[in-house]
């Protein structure tokens, strides 16, 4: 079978959870998968696929002109010529209808659930062109039970239309030594003191306003002296969340990292002593596992996906209660026993999902869309 499939957002949206599912999944399934054949199609200037041979990753170009080729469909027709086609964008920027099979890769429904944290442009696009496009698909794999019943109830979808494969944590992370990981962020980013962290991008859904604020609320009820690390590229809520540390006069203690290398994110996992994550929505919600197979404790949302990913290997706050998540943040860091057993649940609880299992799931998918 020769499956194409949609790479566009592995370097351009690098860093995005759209990226690294499309890279983590398709580069050992190339390495592995020796049943199929696959075509990687990335549109831009030069060309539009690269035929990958066994054993390859994805390299790929890099077109100025990407976002406007993916919302006008400007595919060249004749070089989409697959049994299967794999969109792993939630189905933006189809090409015109030369294969087969239709499968999609929709990871959640943000701009059906929360549309006002959209830009104007792809909010638009996709309330037109998801109902089409999920209509049309043969199968659609999603990340968690939750998106699955969000794809059902929205779409009117049946359940054996729908393969869930949940995330990994690539093996990168793991913990190290927390005085050696410490130096190493001291060394590199200047970051001396104990921290909590915070990673997840900077989406107005991300919470990350509450997080300051509770921060705020917690600090005098501390025993020691912390700081709040937000480590992402600064999105359109940045200014926002400036204004709000210089209101509540705690530049000193708020530190905004920018984007930071992949290379670098187990070290700052490893040398916080908490991570939080107070996200309204996620279909998945990857970062949290990242800190905890680092044995870092989290506190995290009790909403969408989030607890049927976690369980009990984190504290579970509501995301709009700024109250408990500063209490819940002051328990987990004086409470060392709390701290012990969210750690040892933590590292238990982040083994479970790795990206061999979510290969897995995708080579099945495939395989029951060959049969039919």
């Amino acid at each position: 079978m020769r499956v194409g499939v949609d790479v566009r957002v592995v370097e351009e949206h690098l860093g995005s959870g759209l990226a690294n599912y499309t890279y983590e999944t398709f580069r050992r399934i190339l390495k592995e998968d020796v049943q199929n054949n696959y075509v990687l199609y990335n549109p831009n200037k030069k060309e539009y696929k690269q035929v990958v041979k066994k054993n390859s990753l994805l390299r790929l170009g890099r077109d100025e002109n990407f976002w406007a080729n993916m919302y006008t469909n400007d595919w060249d027709r004749k070089k989409v010529d697959v049994d299967v086609f794999h969109n792993t964008v939630n189905g933006i920027g189809l090409p015109r209808q030369k294969y087969k099979k239709l499968c999609l890769t929709i990871h959640d429904l943000i701009p059906y659930i929360y549309p006002e944290t959209c830009d104007v442009k792809h909010l638009d696009y996709v309330l037109k062109k998801t109902p089409y496009i999920v209509e049309k698909a043969d199968l659609i794999f999603t990340v968690s039970e939750h998106s699955k019943q969000d794809i059902m109830r929205y779409f009117n979808v049946k359940e054996e239309k729908i393969v869930v494969t949940y995330l990994g944590v690539d093996d990168k992370y793991h913990k190290m030594e927390k005085n050696y990981a410490k130096e190493v962020i001291r060394l590199k980013y200047g970051i001396e003191s104990d921290f909590i962290l915070y990673a997840g991008g900077f989406s107005p859904r991300k919470n990350i306003y509450m997080l300051i604020e509770a921060f705020e609320k917690a600090r005098d009820k501390l025993t020691r002296d912390y700081k709040l690390v937000i480590l992402g590229k600064m999105g359109r809520s940045y200014e926002r969340l400036e204004q709000l540390v210089r209101e509540h006069q705690i530049e000193k203690n708020i530190l905004f990292t920018g984007l930071v290398s992949d290379e670098a994110m187990p070290y700052f996992y490893n040398a916080a002593s908490l991570f939080t994550y107070p996200s309204l929505y996620e279909g998945f919600g990857l970062p949290p596992l990242e800190a905890m197979s680092c044995s870092t404790p989290v506190i995290s949302s009790n909403s969408s996906s989030i607890p049927e990913i976690l369980r009990d290997a984190a504290v579970l706050i509501s995301p709009q209660d700024v109250e408990e998540l500063s209490s819940k943040m002051v328990e987990v860091l004086e409470d060392e026993g709390l701290k012990l057993s969210l750690v040892e649940k933590g590292i238990v609880r982040a083994k479970e999902y790795s990206w061999e299992k979510t290969v897995q799931g995708m080579l099945k998918g495939y395989q029951t869309l060959q049969k039919g």
